[in-house]
């Protein structure tokens, strides 16, 4: 009886989570319009203070970082000036839909420091829920301490998944699986909140990943739907894929597989994984998208559609004979250095001993 049942509980149990996770979309939208409001509600001389005070570190949009390496400050303004500017003045719900900033540094510092034209606009395809912590923070300490916090947010988040990696497969499995953010620019991710944001959302669903037992009962489809939704509202499209992506690779590695348990199944959880997240990231992405049209009108949809082109495509002359050539771009410039160590150290070094090889043809059997 027991065998007839478990295929039910299994087909059963996304079924009913899916419909909870339906339920749960418009009350997380309304949940990040009133948390924006709120933030928007904090006076902005206090933020515009606290900005100014270390106008330095916004005066360049690229500079070296405590690894050497360039960060992105131009995006941090835009995050920094949230609510700021002289753009016309709205209710705190208004301006949450259409999501007022200043687009570049120098802007931004001639507005907080001489009081000039900040030249605001809309920025309504995001959620920038990021603000909704960062902006009271900048109403309470300067932006030094900011910055502070979230290296010191993201340097705990990342030793307490070291811990809970250690313990759960030991020194090798902690190694192999942080080793790899040393090839990315994660300097940034440390130093700016803009940016560490969805890292903590990663690191967090992480965290829970790698601390729960997971079986074909207990499955975090919900999780992945929450850890959807936070990254779209904190999340300037910077690294979607690698939010959802790193939690799911540590969930397949540690969950407890089941006796008969197929390569098939596997990818079919995968799978149902995956549209979880997705129906999280991609609604309440679309449910924003559709809050801000409704207020400042129909051209956020073709301004959003026009920023997936050109994330896509960029900005050079050769998209108009290849679509994709910031894609490829981007593949271009990882074949340097930092690519070639990237494939020695995870992919060719992991392979070099017959008993590595011998356990991978197991794993895909």
């Amino acid at each position: 009886i027991k065998s007839l049942e478990e295929p039910e509980i299994a087909l059963m149990d996304p079924i009913r989570k899916a419909a909870i996770a339906i339920v749960m979309a418009p009350i997380l939208a309304a949940a990040f319009m009133v948390l924006l409001a709120a933030a928007l509600a904090v006076p902005d001389k206090a933020v515009a203070r606290n900005v100014a005070e270390d106008w330095e570190l916004f005066g360049h949009a690229r500079l070296p970082s405590f690894t050497g390496r360039k960060i992105d400050v131009g995006t941090e303004c835009i995050g920094v000036s949230f609510g700021l500017g002289d753009a016309p003045h709205v209710s705190p719900m208004e301006a949450a839909a259409r999501a007022p900033v200043i687009f570049d540094c120098p802007s931004l510092l001639g507005h907080v420091l001489r009081g000039e034209n900040s030249n605001a606009g809309d920025y309504a395809r995001y959620w920038h829920g990021y603000a909704a912590i960062s902006r009271p923070l900048l109403a309470l300490m300067p932006y030094h301490d900011v910055r502070m916090l979230t290296f010191n947010a993201m340097a705990a988040l990342f030793a307490f998944l070291a811990a809970g990696l250690w313990r759960a497969g030991g020194w090798r499995l902690a190694l192999g699986a942080l080793a790899p953010f040393y090839f990315v620019n994660y300097s940034g991710f440390f130093e700016l909140w803009t940016k560490a944001a969805g890292w903590i959302v990663m690191l967090v669903a992480a965290n829970i990943i790698v601390r729960t037992t997971w079986t074909r009962a207990r499955s975090p489809y919900l999780l992945f739907f929450f850890m959807g939704a936070m990254t779209a509202y904190v999340d300037l499209l910077a690294t979607p894929l690698l939010v959802f992506g790193f939690p799911a690779a540590l969930y397949f590695l540690l969950r407890r597989r089941e006796a008969g348990e197929r390569p098939l199944d596997e990818i079919a959880h995968l799978a149902l994984i995956g549209a979880f997240w997705t129906l999280g990231y991609g609604g309440l992405w679309l449910a924003k998208i559709a809050i801000a049209a409704a207020v400042a009108g129909p051209e956020v949809w073709a301004s959003t559609v026009e920023m997936a082109s050109f994330r896509l495509n960029g900005a050079f002359e050769s998209v108009k004979l290849f679509p994709g050539a910031a894609t490829l771009e981007n593949f271009e410039a990882f074949k340097g250095l930092w690519g070639g160590l990237a494939i020695l150290a995870f992919f060719i070094a992991p392979l070099a001993r017959k008993g590595a090889r011998a356990r991978l043809v197991a794993t895909l059997r």
